[in-house]
């Protein structure tokens, strides 16, 4: 009978230590895929920080281009008025 208790009790023991090491095991891979999820996450962060100061960067640049265009555009309105008022023969 004691024979019997023992092999159930080994048997079960050894049942119990392979759960727990396959429990280990998926939370050392869970561990290591969070690991790199993270490092993943920084960079796509450094990679949303880039982006965002660039498109600043670039809002401004246009900003600029279209002050410019609008000057210029205006400069040409002037000119092509101050040509037609000072020559008010030409068609």
């Amino acid at each position: 009978m004691l024979f019997l208790i023992g092999t159930f009790l080994l048997l079960a023991g050894y049942a119990v230590c392979g759960r727990a090491r396959s429990l280990i095991r998926a939370t050392s891979e869970a561990r290591t895929s969070l690991e790199r999820l993270r490092g993943e996450a920084l960079v796509i962060e450094g990679e949303f920080t880039r982006l965002r100061e660039r498109l600043r960067r670039d809002r401004r640049r246009a900003a600029a281009q279209w002050a410019a265009g609008a000057a210029l555009f205006g400069t040409g309105v002037l000119v092509l008025v101050a040509a037609r008022l000072g020559s008010p023969t030409q068609p």
